[in-house]
């Protein structure tokens, strides 16, 4: 009687240990998308800081215009 019953808890038991592997593959690959999604994010947020600093360099170069202008102008 004994043999019989552990055998169908080892049996339960790796049924068990099977579901919870699949469950940590699974938290697993979660884990990585979330860090995928971070990662995008983060790339997102640098391309607009990117934005950012083109539109001060197109500005900083406008007013490096204005400036030569005004310089040209006082030497004439």
């Amino acid at each position: 009687m004994e043999p019989t019953r552990t055998r169908s808890d080892s049996r339960r038991l790796t049924r068990t240990h099977a579901v919870s592997r699949r469950l940590t593959r699974t938290h697993a690959v979660s884990r990585r998308l979330t860090r995928t999604h971070a990662v995008s994010r983060r790339l997102t947020r640098t391309h607009a800081v990117s934005r950012r600093l083109t539109r001060t360099h197109a500005v900083s170069r406008r007013l490096t215009r204005t400036h030569a202008v005004s310089r040209g102008v006082g030497r004439s």
